[in-house]
C-alpha cells in the first residue's frame, strides 16, 4: 500500500486500515464495526459518528481516508 494512498471508508478492509499508521488496528476495528452496523459512510465527516473516536484519531484518519474518491477536508468540532 502506498503511503499517500487514500483509503475508501466503504471498501477498505480492516487489515488495510490497520496497516495505515494514521489509523491503526484500534480505529480500524471501530470503522469496520460502524460500517457493518450502519451501512456505508456518506462522507469522511461520518467518522465523527463512531462511538469513542477522539479528535486526535479523527484528525489523523482524515488525512488518509476518502469516501468514493472524494477529497473533502472535514473538521472535528
Amino acid at each position: 500500500m502506498l503511503a499517500n494512498t487514500r483509503l475508501d471508508l466503504n471498501i477498505t478492509t480492516r487489515e488495510e486500515f490497520a496497516l495505515a499508521r494514521e489509523i491503526g488496528p484500534e480505529l480500524a476495528d471501530k470503522i469496520i464495526r460502524y460500517r457493518e452496523e450502519h451501512g456505508n459512510f456518506q462522507s469522511v465527516e461520518d467518522l465523527k459518528n463512531i462511538p469513542g473516536i477522539t479528535a486526535d484519531q479523527f484528525k489523523r484518519a482524515m488525512s488518509r481516508v476518502t469516501v468514493g474518491g472524494t477529497t473533502d477536508t472535514p473538521t472535528f468540532r
